[in-house]
């Protein structure tokens, strides 16, 4: 085509008239027909092979090859001519003979829309301003007319630069020497629109408006777009974890639309149909599934998901009606949750689909414990003896993990039905039946020790009218009392035996100290606990040898000062140390040999 005009340039006229003059189809020379070069070619008298082997030829709709190479439209540039000031300039030195237009030839790459850069001089190519005219479409030379008053201008101001990853690709691909394992496979046109998607969403960020980007904005972008893609489809997948992360962990970011922007658009909707963009779409695929938020059923880029893979807190929450909250403590206490998560949003927390659905179940049918306490109608200090004596048991340890213990509703309903299901009802007047709690407190026990003899079968309970739940169960007070009693001891307690010998509880302590009465530990009959007693036979022994001041008063009918005075003066002295003691004991052998006068 640059030949075809420069042709026409040289004998005085445009590209169009001069195809028109020489019987030339001129969409034949626009689209590199055989026969038309073949004509063109014995006009200028060039070699005919010469002239093949570097035109654009046109293969189809919208497509053009060079030297067999593929090219798309998109990828070409047609109507708008680019050329690099400093070879234009070269070739009107080289050709002075020649009218500058004519001289300035062009070159393959120039055509190649994704070159900004002239690869010999390392300067920003120059797009000529399109000419509105129709007839001046593809018409070379009469463009190159255009740009050469400023040539000069332009090549002096111009700043040298190295060659963008994506235009050196270009070249190499044009040139057939490109080693890209994802890229190559793939037409040039759309290894360059993903190369420049792909960076200008990583530059800008998901949601940039690829139309309105500069020429230069274009060139960084296909650059870094290159770099993060060439290696391979590893180094794509790292392209796209970082687009994940740059979202932030407060920014939602629960589909690969909202992290990829455009580059998701792309893939799935603009080249849906389009088989060139295959291998790219598995790798995105494959990357949503393993990270993403997605359902089952939903469409992923021409694909239907059989199987979530990731949840996120958000949904897992909503899936089974749970707290985001309290799902997230319980998570953290199964280890699905880490410290890293905590700064991020419930929408942006990702976990394995499998294992976060179990513990969800488990919750879902689980009651915290004021849940459960009001499920059962059990107060808190009901609840917790119950849970202490492991009658009510957690579903899962977690309170280490500053989560909660909850407690399965079934395991709720099924203590429940255990504790009435041989319930009569209560009448209205039996007054012998009371609550578990005041049983508790009547005999001396536990209220884990009756609901046990409930569970066991040892105890029959009855319905109050009035309650419901564990504060509606009533028992027998009596019927508590003879099975939790212990067995009955020929013994006396401390108060009792103090009351038998007629002192107090601290005389007769002094006194089992002092090793004059003999005591042993034994368990009291009521309340089971472990106490002092002492054996009605060694009380006997003791009363039978000893007698208190007070007893022996109430013996001989005397006032105890009296009686007192009176054993003074008989020179009587106590049978142990008063101040020890704590009261005054006397022999019995004394006091009935020598009975004091009046």
């Amino acid at each position: 085509m640059s030949f075809a005009s420069r042709l026409a340039a040289r004998n005085g006229t445009n590209l169009r008239s001069f195809c028109i003059d020489h019987f030339l189809p001129f969409q034949g020379v626009v689209d590199g027909d055989e026969e038309t070069l073949r004509r063109v070619a014995a006009l200028a008298r060039v070699d005919t092979e010469a002239l093949w082997n570097t035109a654009l030829v046109k293969a189809g709709q919208l497509r053009w090859t060079y030297r067999g190479i593929e090219l798309h439209r998109t990828v070409l540039r047609r109507e708008r001519i680019a050329l690099c000031p400093a070879c234009s300039l070269a070739d009107i030195e080289a050709n002075p003979g020649l009218r500058p237009n004519a001289a300035i030839h062009g070159r393959a790459a120039w055509l190649l829309d994704p070159l900004h850069t002239c690869p010999l001089h390392g300067i920003p190519l120059f797009l000529v301003p399109k000419d509105p005219t129709s007839r001046r479409t593809h018409d070379f030379a009469h463009h190159a007319s255009v740009a050469v008053p400023s040539l000069a201008h332009l090549a002096a101001s111009s700043v040298p630069r190295d060659l963008g990853s994506l235009e050196i690709y270009a070249l190499s691909r044009l040139a057939g020497t490109a080693a890209s394992p994802l890229l190559d496979p793939m037409p040039l046109a759309a290894a360059v629109r993903l190369c420049e998607t792909a960076g200008a969403v990583l530059i800008h960020g998901p949601k940039v408006d690829l139309k309105g980007l500069r020429r230069d904005q274009r060139r960084a972008g296909g650059g870094r777009g290159f770099e993060a893609i060439a290696a391979g489809p590893d180094a794509f997948r790292r392209l796209l974890d970082l687009l994940v992360e740059a979202k932030g962990p407060r920014v939602r970011n629960d589909s690969p639309s909202a992290a990829f922007g455009r580059l998701f658009t792309l893939l799935s909707a603009m080249t849906r149909d389009d088989p060139a963009y295959d291998a790219v779409r598995d790798v995105v695929r494959q990357h949503a599934l393993d990270n993403f938020v997605l359902a089952r059923g939903r469409d992923l880029i021409g694909e239907t998901i059989e199987r979530r893979r990731i949840h996120s807190v958000h949904t897992l929450a909503k899936e089974h009606a749970i707290h985001p909250k309290t799902l997230r403590k319980h998570l953290r206490a199964a280890g699905l949750v880490t410290a890293t998560h905590a700064d991020m949003s419930d929408n942006n927390v990702r976990i394995a689909a499998d294992a976060a659905i179990e513990i969800a179940r488990q919750i879902s049918g689980t009651l915290s414990l004021a849940e459960a306490m009001a499920h059962i109608h059990a107060p808190r200090a009901q609840m917790d003896v119950l849970i202490k004596a492991a009658i009510v048991t957690p579903q899962q340890r977690v309170t280490g993990f500053g989560a909660q213990n909850r407690y399965a509703t079934a395991d709720l309903d099924a203590l429940m039905a255990r504790l009435t299901a041989n319930a009569r009802s209560a009448g209205r007047n039996d007054t012998r039946l009371c609550q578990i709690p005041t049983a508790a407190k009547r005999c001396c026990c536990s209220a884990a020790e009756i609901v046990r003899l409930v569970l066991d079968g040892k105890l029959r309970t009855a319905k109050s009218p009035h309650r419901l739940g564990y504060m509606g169960v009533l028992v027998d007070a009596g019927a508590v009392l003879k099975a939790v009693r212990g067995p009955e001891t020929d013994a006396l307690s401390l108060r009792n035996a103090a009351r038998a010998i007629g002192t107090c509880d601290p005389a007769l302590e002094a006194l089992i100290a002092g090793g004059h009465i003999a005591a042993f530990t034994g368990i009291n009959a009521v309340n089971r606990c472990p106490q002092t007693l002492v054996a009605n036979k060694e009380l006997k022994r003791f009363k039978a040898r000893f007698v208190s001041l007070w007893a022996l008063s109430k013996e001989r009918g005397t006032y105890i000062a009296t009686l007192k005075s009176k054993l003074d003066r008989a020179g009587i002295e106590p049978a142990f140390d008063p101040v020890a003691i704590g009261t005054r004991f006397y022999a019995r052998r004394d006091v009935n040999e020598t009975r004091p006068t009046k």
